[in-house]
């Protein structure tokens, strides 16, 4: 990587820098943003991607990924 490339979002190069640390494969990571341009930016490279827009919105995604347990109705 040149010391030309933009390491920050939207910027792809920032991106790569980070599989190449994390040694996973993009298509095994789940990006969350809340800016269009940076979520374009991640699905280029195979990211699974969010577009942040509220908490319970993020919530739904995490727990149908099973990254998150879903909540159980309490006295159910």
């Amino acid at each position: 990587m040149s010391g030309r490339e933009k390491l920050v979002k939207p910027g792809i190069a920032i991106f790569k820098l980070f599989l190449e640390r994390a040694g996973v494969p993009a298509e095994d990571c789940l990006f969350i943003d809340d800016n269009p341009a940076n979520i374009a930016a991640a699905a280029s490279l195979g990211f699974q991607t969010e577009l942040f827009r509220t908490a319970e919105a993020l919530e739904e995604r995490l727990a149908a990924t099973g990254l998150l347990p879903q909540n159980e109705e309490v006295g159910a």
